[in-house]
Parts: C-alpha cells; sequence; structure tokens
C-alpha cells in the first residue's frame, strides 16, 4: 500500500519533482539499465490504490499518520483474523472467551506469554461478555508492549468489581480523540444503519476527520462497515452512546447536544427552548400532524444535522440554520420551503417526497456545497433538477423514481460526481450523452430502467461499476467500453434484448466480475480469455449457443456458471478452473433442457478438479460418482438434482464445512457427514426418509431442515455440543432425543412439526429465542427454569397445549406469543421480567384470568382477541409504557379498570365486546393518537375526547351511542369515520377540525344536519351516505382542497341543493 505524503501520485507516475532529481543523481552512481529498472518500478507501485495526504487527511499530517497506523493496524489483525475461529455466541465458555479476546488482542487464538496471566484475568472480570471482550481486546492491540497500559486497564476493572458492561465499554471510548467521540456518538444517536458514503461529507466539513476516526473506530471494534457501506453499531454501544449523551444534562434536553427522541425534540422545537449546545436532532411524526415554522429553530445556531419525517415547514427560511450540513426532509407537498438558503448543507436527502420538479425552481436554492443529493423514492417527480444549482455534487441517487423521464443534460457540469444511482426508474429511456464524459464517475447504477443504450465515451475512464441488471431494453453495449480501463464489475443480467457483446470486451484489463444471466447473447467474444484479473463469469444465458474455445487466460476465475443451455462443447480447458496451485474454484453446473428435444446435455467433466473448494450444482442432472473425488471441496450446494442419495465417500471430506441441499425431491437419504461440517441445511426434499445420525456433528453450529414431508426423526442431537441454531419446520418429527443435553443453543424453532412434547431446557442458558409454533399436537412443555437470556417464546396455534411452566425465571423475555392456543385456561404467574414489551393472546376461548398483568411496567403491546372467557381485566393504570392496546371480541368483558391513566397510550383499539357500556374519562390520555370502536353494541357513552393529539378517530356499528363529546380540541384530527350508528344525531365542535382531510358518515340516520363545513380546508375527502335526515351541507362550496365527494342514499332534491352549494 503506498503512502503518499508531500508527494503526488502523479509527481511518482510522470517521475517529476524529487523523484526527477533523484534519479539524476541516481543515474550518475548506477548504470542506466538499472536505473530504468527503479523508473519502472516505481510507475507500478504508483498504480495501486493507496493513501495521498492531500486527498484523504485535508493535508494534516497528524491526521495522516494516523490513519496510516490504524489502516495498516488493520490490515495485520485481519489477515491474523482470517486464520482462526471467532465465536459470537451470546454466553462463552473460558476457553472462547479467552480465544476471542486474544483473537481482537493478538491476532492469535492464544495470548502472548508474558501477557497470558494478564489476559485471563481480563477476561473474568469481563464477565465472559462477547462484546465487551471483543471492544477491550481491540483498544488493548494497540498496546502489545506496553505493559503498563494492561495493568491499568485491569486496574480499572479491579477498581470496580461489578462494572456495567457499559462502564467497561467506556474504557475504550474514553481513548478516543475528541472528533472520534463526535463522530462515535453521531452513529449512537442516529447513524446506525446508514450508508458511511453519505455521512462523510458532512463529517469532513465539521473538521472531524472521518477517514481516519472510521478506521480507528473499527480497528477497536466500536462500529463495523458491513455489505460495503453500511455502518453498524452493536445495540449496547448504541444505547453507551445515547447515555453519554444524556448525561450532558438528564433534566433539560435542549442543553444535550443530540436529541434523538422525538418527543423531546418536537418539545424543544414548539416551545422555541433550543439552543446553541444542540448539534443534532431527529422527529419522526407517524401519528398526526407536526408543523413547524422558521421559529421553532432560532436559537439552534449550531445544529448541524437534522433528519426529519411526517412534518411540515411552513414560513420563510432565508436564514434556516445557518450550520446545517446534513438534511433530511421527506416533503408531502409537491414544492420545497421558500428562500431555502442552506450555504453550509453537503448531503440533502427529500427521498420519498410528493415533490413535482416541474414546480421546483432548484436555482432559487442555495447550496452551494451540496456534495450529496437523494431524491430515491419520489414518485411524482418527471424531470431531474438543473444541476447547475449544485456544482460541488459527488452523489447522486434518483433510484425508484417510477415516473422520472428527463435527466437533464447540466448533469455534464458535474465535474467532481463520482456516484449516480438511477435503478429502478421505469419510466426513464434515455440517458444524456452528457453522462458519458463524467471524468470523475466511479460508479453508475442503473438496473431495471428502460434505457435502450448506455452513453459511454473515453471521457468516464475512472468508472469501476457499471450495472445494468433488469434493462430489458438494452439492446447493444458500444464498442467504446473496452475504454473503461478501471472497470471492475459489468453486470448485465436480465437484459433480454442484449443479443452480442463487442470484442473490445477483452480490453476491460481491470474486470473482476462479468454477469451475463438470463440475457440474450448468444456467445461470449473471442477476447474473453484476455481477462486475466476476471473473478466471477456468470452466463445461465438460455440463448447461449457458444463458449469461446480458448479460456486459459482466466487464470484467476474462482467462480464460473455456466447454466449454459444449449452448449453442444465445452472448452477443452475447464479444468484449469480448479487452480491446484491456488486451491480456489468454484463452479457452476449446467441445466438440462429436456423442453427443447435434447434428452440429454453433455455434462461438464468434474474428474479433473480435484483441487476445488465450491461446487454449486443447479439443475435435473447429476452423477453420484462425479462428487466422489472432490475430496476438498468446503462448500456443496445442490440445488434441484435429480440424485437420490449423495455418495459415501463425501463422510472423509475432512474440509467440507457447509452443505446446503434444497429441492432435491428424489433424494431419499443421506450417508455419514463429515465431522468437519458447520453448517448442515435440508430444504424442501419431499421424499427423504433417512437423515443420518449426526452425533459426530460436534463441530455443527448450524442445522436446518425444513419441509422434508417423510422425515421422522433425526438422531444424535445430544452430540451436538457446538449448536447454535436448531431449525426443524414442517416436518413430522415427533421426537426431540437429546434436546436437553445442548447447552450452546441459541435459536430454537420447532415449527408446524408434530413435536408432542418439549424436554426440560434448564441446562440451554444461552437460549434467547424459542419457537415452537404450529405444532398442533404438543401437549407439555417440560420446564423453562434458568432461562434468563430468553427474549422470544412463541407458543401460537399450539391448540393442544392446555398449560404453560413456570415463566417467573424468564427476566429477559420481551415477547410472548400463545395466540389460539384454543385449550389453555390460564396463564403461569407473568413473568418478574420487567422487560417484556409485546403479549399477544388471540382467540385463547378458555382463558379466564391474567394473574400478573398488571406488574409488567414495560408492556408496549397487548392484544387480546377473541378470549370469551375473560370478564375483567386487572388493573391496567400501571401499565405506564403501553402504546398499543387492542381488545376485540371478548364478548363477556365489561369494563376496563385503569384504562384512563395510560397516560403513554398510542393506539386504542376495541371491537366487538358486546358487553362493556362506557368507557372511562379519556381526557389523561394525551398522546392517544388513534381511537377505533366497532360493534360495541351497548356502549351508549365516553368522555373526554378532545385529545390534542388524536389523529385518527373511527366509531363504527356502535348502535347505543347518541352523541360524541365535543371536538373541537382534538386539532390534529385528520381522519374521521362514524358508520352505522343509528343513534348518533349530534358531532359538536366538527366545524373547528382545521386538521381534517377524510371524512366519513354512513348510515347515521338520527343525524338530520352538520355544521358549516368551510372552515375544513384541509378535506380532501368527503362521503355521506344514507344519512337519509341530512337536508342540506353548508360550505361545501369553499372546500379548496376537495378531491373526491361521494353522496349516496339521498333523494333528488337534496343531491341538487348540494350541488348548488358547490356552485353547480
Amino acid at each position: 500500500m503506498p503512502i503518499f505524503l508531500d508527494v503526488t501520485p502523479d509527481e511518482g507516475q510522470h517521475q517529476t519533482g524529487c523523484y526527477a532529481e533523484a534519479f539524476c543523481r541516481h543515474e550518475k552512481k548506477y548504470d542506466l539499465e538499472t536505473v530504468q529498472g527503479w523508473r519502472d518500478a516505481l510507475k507500478e507501485i504508483v498504480k495501486l490504490k493507496g493513501l495521498e495526504l492531500s486527498v484523504v487527511a485535508n493535508g494534516n499530517q497528524g491526521e495522516f499518520i494516523k490513519l496510516v497506523v490504524a489502516r495498516v493496524l488493520r490490515e495485520l489483525k485481519q489477515a491474523n483474523l482470517n486464520n482462526c475461529s471467532i465465536y459470537e455466541a451470546e454466553l462463552l465458555s473460558e476457553d472462547q472467551a479467552l480465544e476471542l479476546f486474544s483473537n481482537h488482542a493478538f491476532g492469535d487464538a492464544l495470548p502472548l506469554t508474558e501477557f497470558y496471566n494478564l489476559s485471563c484475568d481480563i477476561v473474568k472480570r469481563m464477565g465472559r461478555l462477547p462484546l465487551a471482550l471483543e471492544v477491550i481486546g481491540s483498544f488493548l492491540s494497540a498496546y502489545r508492549g506496553r505493559m503498563d497500559m494492561w495493568e491499568g486497564t485491569m486496574e480499572q476493572l479491579k477498581r470496580k468489581p461489578h462494572m456495567l458492561v457499559q462502564d467497561k465499554l467506556m474504557i475504550s471510548y474514553e481513548s478516543l480523540d475528541d472528533q472520534q467521540k463526535e463522530i462515535f456518538l453521531d452513529i449512537a444517536c442516529f447513524f446506525s444503519g446508514e450508508d458511511v458514503r453519505d455521512l462523510i461529507p458532512m463529517w469532513d466539513d465539521c473538521d472531524f476527520f472521518p477517514t481516519v476516526a472510521i478506521e480507528i473506530l473499527q480497528l477497536k471494534s466500536l462500529i463495523r462497515i458491513r455489505d460495503g457501506n453500511t455502518l453498524w453499531m452493536h445495540d449496547q454501544l448504541v444505547d453507551l452512546g445515547r447515555l453519554i449523551v444524556e448525561q450532558e444534562n438528564y433534566k433539560e434536553p435542549e442543553l444535550r447536544s443530540r436529541l434523538w427522541r422525538s418527543e423531546e425534540a418536537i418539545d424543544v422545537l414548539m416551545g422555541e427552548q433550543g439552543s446553541s449546545k444542540v448539534e443534532a436532532a431527529a422527529i419522526s411524526a407517524y401519528e398526526g400532524r407536526v408543523t413547524f415554522t422558521n421559529e421553532c429553530f432560532k436559537n439552534l445556531s449550531k445544529l448541524r444535522v437534522l433528519r426529519l419525517y411526517g412534518v411540515e415547514l411552513d414560513g420563510t427560511f432565508l436564514h434556516f440554520l445557518p450550520k446545517l450540513r446534513w438534511l433530511r426532509l421527506p416533503m408531502k407537498t409537491a414544492t420545497l420551503p421558500a428562500n431555502l438558503h442552506l450555504s453550509y448543507l453537503t448531503s440533502l436527502d427529500l427521498s420519498r417526497s410528493k415533490i413535482d420538479g416541474d414546480l421546483i425552481s432548484w436555482s432559487s436554492i442555495k447550496i452551494g456545497k451540496l456534495k450529496i443529493l437523494n431524491l430515491s423514492h419520489c414518485w411524482k417527480l418527471k424531470r431531474s433538477p438543473d444541476f447547475s444549482a449544485f456544482p460541488a455534487l459527488e452523489r447522486l441517487i434518483l433510484e425508484s423514481c417510477n415516473d422520472l423521464e428527463w435527466v437533464d443534460s447540466s448533469i455534464g457540469l458535474l465535474k467532481a460526481l463520482k456516484h449516480v444511482v438511477m435503478r429502478y426508474c421505469r419510466g426513464l429511456r434515455k440517458l444524456p450523452k452528457q453522462l458519458g464524459s463524467l471524468e470523475t464517475l466511479t460508479e453508475l447504477l442503473i438496473d431495471e430502467t428502460s434505457i435502450d443504450e448506455i452513453p459511454i465515451s473515453k471521457g468516464i475512464k475512472k468508472l469501476e461499476i457499471l450495472s445494468a441488471n433488469g434493462c430489458r431494453c438494452l439492446n447493444g453495449i458500444p464498442e467504446s467500453v473496452g475504454s473503461l480501463t478501471k472497470l471492475k464489475r459489468l453486470l448485465l443480467a436480465d437484459c433480454r434484448a442484449l443479443t452480442k457483446l463487442p470484442d473490445s470486451i477483452g480490453q476491460l484489463s481491470s474486470i473482476v466480475e462479468l454477469n451475463l444471466d438470463r440475457c440474450g447473447v448468444t456467445r461470449l467474444p473471442r477476447t474473453l480469455g484476455n481477462l486475466d484479473k476476471l473473478e466471477v463469469l456468470a452466463g445461465a444465458c438460455a440463448s447461449m449457443t457458444k463458449v469461446p474455445a480458448d479460456l486459459r487466460g482466466l487464470l484467476n476465475l474462482r467462480k464460473k456458471r455456466s447454466h449454459l443451455r444449449m452448449v453442444k462443447s465445452t472448452p477443452a480447458d475447464i479444468s484449469r478452473f480448479s487452480h491446484p496451485q491456488k486451491g480456489v474454484g468454484t463452479l457452476f453446473g449446467p441445466y438440462s433442457v429436456k423442453s427443447l428435444g435434447s434428452s440429454t446435455l453433455t455434462f461438464l467433466d468434474l474428474s479433473g478438479l480435484v483441487d476445488l473448494k465450491e461446487l454449486y450444482l443447479c439443475g435435473d442432472l447429476l452423477k453420484g460418482e462425479c462428487l466422489a473425488k472432490l475430496c476438498k471441496l468446503e462448500v456443496l450446494v445442490l440445488i434441484s438434482v435429480n440424485i437420490s442419495t449423495v455418495p459415501k465417500e463425501i463422510g472423509a471430506f475432512s474440509s467440507l464445512e457447509i452443505i446446503n441441499i434444497s429441492a432435491c425431491k428424489e433424494l431419499k437419504c443421506l450417508p455419514t457427514l463429515p465431522a468437519s461440517l458447520l453448517s448442515l441445511k435440508v430444504t424442501r426434499c419431499p421424499s427423504l426418509e433417512r437423515f443420518p445420525n449426526v452425533s459426530n456433528l460436534k463441530k455443527l453450529i448450524e442445522l436446518l431442515v425444513h419441509s422434508c414431508s417423510v422425515l421422522g426423526e433425526i438422531a444424535g442431537l445430544a452430540n451436538l455440543i457446538s449448536l447454535y441454531s436448531l431449525e426443524i419446520h414442517n416436518c413430522p418429527i415427533a421426537m426431540l432425543d437429546g434436546l436437553e443435553k445442548l447447552e450452546s443453543l441459541i435459536i430454537l424453532s420447532v415449527r408446524s412439526s408434530n413435536v408432542v412434547r418439549l424436554p426440560e431446557l434448564s441446562r440451554s442458558k444461552n437460549l434467547w429465542c424459542i419457537d415452537a409454533s404450529n405444532n398442533r399436537q404438543l401437549v407439555e412443555i417440560q420446564g423453562l427454569n434458568n432461562l434468563c437470556e430468553v427474549k422470544t417464546l412463541d407458543l401460537s396455534n399450539c391448540t393442544s397445549l392446555g398449560r404453560l411452566p413456570q415463566l417467573s425465571d424468564l427476566e429477559s423475555l420481551e415477547i410472548l406469543d400463545i395466540r389460539h392456543c384454543i385449550t389453555m385456561e390460564c396463564l403461569p404467574d407473568l413473568p418478574r421480567s420487567q422487560k417484556l414489551r409485546k403479549l399477544e393472546l388471540k382467540a385463547c376461548k378458555k382463558l379466564c384470568q391474567l394473574d400478573g398483568l398488571e406488574g409488567l411496567k414495560s408492556l408496549e403491546e397487548l392484544d387480546i382477541t377473541g378470549c370469551n372467557a375473560i370478564e375483567s381485566l386487572p388493573d391496567l393504570s400501571r401499565l405506564q409504557r403501553l402504546k398499543t392496546l387492542k381488545i376485540k371480541a371478548c364478548e363477556k368483558l365489561s369494563q376496563f379498570s385503569g384504562l384512563g391513566e395510560m397516560e403513554s397510550l398510542l393506539v386504542l383499539d376495541i371491537r366487538r365486546c358486546i358487553s362493556i357500556e362506557r368507557l372511562p374519562h379519556l381526557s389523561k390520555l394525551r398522546r392517544l393518537t388513534s381511537l377505533e370502536l366497532e360493534a360495541c353494541e351497548k356502549l351508549y357513552a365516553f368522555e373526554g375526547l378532545g385529545l390534542e393529539s388524536l389523529y385518527k378517530l373511527v366509531i363504527v356499528d356502535c348502535k347505543a351511542i347518541e352523541s360524541l363529546p365535543d371536538l373541537s380540541r382534538s386539532q390534529k384530527l385528520a381522519k374521521l369515520e362514524l358508520k352505522a350508528c343509528e343513534k348518533l344525531h349530534q358531532l359538536d365542535g366538527l366545524e373547528e377540525l382545521k386538521s381534517l382531510e377524510e371524512l366519513d358518515i354512513t348510515g347515521c340516520n338520527a343525524i338530520e344536519s352538520l355544521p358549516d363545513l368551510s372552515r375544513l380546508q384541509k378535506l380532501r375527502d368527503l362521503e355521506l351516505k344514507a344519512c337519509e335526515k341530512v337536508r342540506q351541507l353548508d360550505g361545501l362550496g369553499q372546500l379548496e382542497s376537495l378531491e373526491i365527494l361521494d353522496i349516496g342514499g339521498a333523494r333528488q332534491s337534496r343531491v341538487y341543493r348540494i350541488c348548488q352549494g358547490c356552485g353547480g
């Protein structure tokens, strides 16, 4: 990896500046041939991807050196980790804990001799918790030669013998510098799961040196980068970061640096209480309407990050947030706020907005530093912006804009543009030719568009990824594609109209992946063999008739998917793909196509592939003996292969770690499997009668058996000492002998089987998920003692299960699902856990009591449906975190004690509870956003409906209700639906509902008149049906937002009056 410090790659490539002076001196001392060799070597080195001071650290030499050190340490660490096993179970044995810690601290399974005892002590103090071991190990890896640092860390752990996990993680956090801490807290509060490329410009503009910080945070195992660019942070580290921010000021959120809780942020903004301390805020209004004016933001002078969802901006924003650099603002309107001047903004995300490009004057938006523009999922957008307003743009995202038809030619002015994403813009038929001359462009993603050509010129010489999968109108690739010498991935799968490739493909000297799956290409270019860096070649083309005879140049090919259905001959040198000198090889076998008139197809000769490590076969025919010689296999995947058994020789394949067999309909049995297996998956094999005894698979981590409809037994489970995931679905297995001995088990999922009894599981202390749903013959669970880590217990549709064991040990339980347990009469004492968040009780027809329900202080969702025997519920007032309460078809239930005290309730849904006569006063439910009452025949009254947060009110088939409480205080109410309320005769306060968008009054025969509707200026949908006494609608003609008017069940004269009110 070359390091460019105070020099540039161009100086090295052309040997100017200090290089010219040095070579002049060398030519005086050495012969010209030797010096020329040095010159050539320097040119080759410069071509490698390296680190350049002026590019990655803005010229800051100190930060650049930190980055170099971090990158080297990470590469060394990764090189070591690649050669060892890493355990990520929830709880580890002492040996596993020491190995995990050592892997991250030393890059080896065991500590260095002089650090061995100290390492054992640290592991013991860490409590064998995987995340803490990983983070502290990574922290100490930078101090392998510093015994004082190790001893100091140990001393910190000793001083607090009962230190919480977060305190242990804090040790690593405190080792960060100030800029790295800022980025850590940003990720913890807002950005875990975001694309890191969308954040680096913002952090860079704040002088946080993100390139360095991201490397350091990864090195210390505080974050990971997944799927190439997605930031990921462990939940416990997220909690740590948010706790640190909360400690800035517990009582006054406006004095914290970050506001990630919507409720707190809304209170701060609505009260205009913001301060210069607030740097970032996120607000999501999923229910109700939230509108901010520019006055709400006037005190947030240092706000740099703002993420909004479901809110509206009202007013002028000429001097809006002068330091804002990152803004996510899905717009509900077709235009943007007036006078939007954001001079520091580097990232603007308007995804999922209703904006209309024809109605927006992009030039009036002052965002000169903008580097990222995200307009994905803007389904009304037909034209792209005028890009001249964003001269610094580096990343443009127009994904899934279904109506997009035109991309402005001004895109050619974006001299810094690197990434263009236009995937799934199915209305886009043409790309501007100027796109083909963008010299800085490295990534062009245009999958599933309707384009018929791609503008390619010699100008886009830095392009590395061109993805056009699913472009079914694409009918050609220009000859100029050969000029893309930096191109690494060319993806053209499902381009059905593409029938040929130019021979210039052979000039793509950097390409590593070429995907032609299911395209219309009939023959591969004869120059294909020139692609000496090609690693993945996918060519499952039904129309392919010929493969080039000479593929010997493909020296790096490791995956060749040759689903070439009509190939009459295969290359003679196919066996070269096994690469015995590299030990790498992957081969995808052919389909047979009987429907094309051929009874057989020539098989690829596998006999010479003795060093093959990965084999994926997908098709109809396979000779079992072909597998018998592949003794170095590590991965075996068989899909839809017509075999009845697997060769017995496979039991001696000592390197085989993964077997995946799917949809092999004739497979009847499996032989003894090798002890090296880590993962075994067998799915959709309907003839499989006999499974091998698995007692020898002591390394097996994952066992998955799905939809094997005649498989009745799996023997040897008791010896799977490493198994952490066991999934058996849709198999007629009745007994799981040995299950009770699996101490490492974390996930147990036995669904839709014939299991009669689950054994005592107390030895499986690491379990966090138990799913035994749809076992209709299950009659007993013998014990769930000591399972303090279980988070989910799903016993739904266990129709024969009459009772549960004690649940009191399930301290971590968050979700309990016993829907459709129709024979269950009572629950044991609900767990003393304060973590239970979700409880579902549906169609438990005999269940008559819920003892302990009132003690579940963390409960957020409660659904009681079809429990006909329940007559009363415990006092609900203690459930102060409950957000959703659904009670349906509980015919004997007559009252709700404590309902009126549940201040956190957001959704209240009561249906078909025919014994309820009245509800308690609801005035304290200040956060309630949705109230639905249906088919409560005796319900005649409820009070306190003037709820400020109420967004949706639905009352259907409540025949005894005569009137509603005054609605005028419900100023956020957007939907009001009243149906079949036969005695309802008045609607006080309806005329005051300024946010109302939908009004449906159907079958309310007692209503004679409605108030003047003229003030309902946001009303879009008005339905008034079968209200026979209503004679007139006042104010209808003033409803400027009205889009749908449906009036039925009225006489002609009444319709006439309504139409007159509308102005004809």
